[in-house]
C-alpha cells in the first residue's frame, strides 16, 4: 500500500502511540494537539487536514464532536475519518459512531476503531489487535489495509454500531473487574464476573441495535479482558480504587459511560445485574461492598 497521509488529532497515549505504529510503516504522519506546546513544530489545521487520507481524532467521546468541528472547513471529500474513542456522549447520549454520522458531512467515510489496543503495548512494540467498523466493509478495509505490515492487525466489520457499544460496554464492565481487585476476591471471582460480563454484553448490544455475536468478538471479549486486567487500564483503576477507598479521581471512560447505558437501556436495564452494580457503586447509589453483595446474593 501507497504511503499515506495521516493526521493525528490528540497527541496523548493513543495518539503517540498510533503515530508511532504508522510512522514506523513509512506513512507521513501529523500529530496535533489542542494544547499549544504539546507537540514540537506542530503545524496548522488548514496546512495539514486538507491533504489527509486518515484523520484519527484521538480525543475523549465527549470531545468528539468538537474537533470534528475543527477539522470540517478543511475537509476533503477523500479522507477516512477513524475514532478510537469507546465512550457516550454524556447529554446527547450518543455512541461514536452516531457522533460521526451527525457531525461530519454526508458521505463522508468515517471507522470507528475498537479492540485491544493498549497505548502501552503498542509504543513498547509489542502486537495489538483491533476492529475497523464502518457502515460499508470496503471503508473498514481502507483502514485494515493502512496497518499492515504493523504491529497492529486489523479486522473489519460492517457492525458499526455494535463495535462502537461495545467498546462503551468493556470500559464499564472493565470497573467490575477493578472491584474485584480492589476488593481482593482473587482469580476464581474475576473469572466469574469476566464471564458475566460478557454475557450480559452479548445482550445489551443486541438490545440497543448491534450484532450479539461482535460482542464476543475482539471488540468486546478481547478488549475486555485486556482492559479488565491490565494494570495499566484507567477503567480497571478507577474500579480498584473505589473499592479500597470509596472515591476515585482517576479520569475513566467506564465511569462517565454506566449512567447512560442505563438510560438507553430503560426498564431494561434490570435484567442485567452487573451493570446495575456498577452503575449503582460509580453514581453513589450504595457502597461498593454493598452494590457488589447484592449482585451475588442472587446466585
Amino acid at each position: 500500500m501507497k504511503n499515506k497521509n495521516v493526521v493525528i488529532l490528540g497527541a496523548g497515549r493513543i495518539g503517540r502511540a498510533l503515530a508511532k505504529v504508522l510512522g514506523k510503516a513509512g506513512n507521513n504522519i501529523e500529530l496535533w494537539d489542542v494544547k499549544p506546546g504539546l507537540v514540537r513544530r506542530q503545524k496548522k489545521l488548514v496546512d495539514i487536514i486538507p491533504s489527509a487520507d486518515f484523520i484519527f481524532i484521538c480525543v475523549p467521546s465527549s470531545a468528539l464532536r468538537i474537533a470534528i468541528k475543527s477539522i470540517k472547513p478543511y475537509l476533503s471529500k477523500k479522507a477516512v475519518i477513524v475514532s478510537p474513542s469507546k465512550g457516550i456522549e454524556k447529554g446527547r447520549k450518543k455512541t461514536v459512531d452516531q457522533i460521526l454520522t451527525n457531525a461530519l458531512p454526508v458521505n463522508q467515510e468515517c471507522v470507528v476503531l475498537g479492540g485491544a489496543m493498549m497505548a502501552e503495548d503498542m509504543v513498547r512494540g509489542r502486537m495489538a489487535v483491533g476492529v475497523a467498523a464502518a457502515k460499508k466493509i470496503s471503508t473498514a478495509t481502507k483502514v485494515k489495509n493502512l496497518f499492515k505490515d504493523t504491529i497492529i492487525i486489523i479486522e473489519s466489520s460492517s457492525d458499526f454500531y455494535g463495535v462502537a457499544i461495545s467498546g462503551v460496554l468493556k470500559n464499564v464492565y472493565a470497573i467490575a473487574l477493578g472491584v474485584a481487585d480492589g476488593l481482593r476476591w482473587g482469580s476464581n471471582a474475576k473469572g466469574f464476573l469476566t464471564a458475566q460480563a460478557i454475557n450480559e454484553m452479548s445482550g445489551i448490544v443486541k438490545a440497543l441495535g448491534g450484532q450479539s455475536n461482535t460482542a464476543f468478538g475482539q471488540a468486546g471479549l478481547g478488549d475486555l479482558i485486556t482492559t479488565g486486567f491490565s494494570k495499566d487500564s484507567h477503567n480497571r483503576q478507577y474500579g480498584q480504587k473505589l473499592a479500597r477507598t470509596g472515591h476515585c479521581s482517576i479520569s475513566a471512560e467506564g465511569c462517565v459511560s454506566v449512567g447512560s447505558v442505563v438510560f438507553l437501556l430503560g426498564k431494561r436495564s434490570k435484567n442485567y445485574p452487573l451493570l446495575v452494580a456498577v452503575n449503582s457503586a460509580v453514581n453513589g447509589r450504595q457502597n461498593v461492598t454493598k452494590a457488589f453483595k447484592q449482585f451475588l446474593a442472587q446466585y
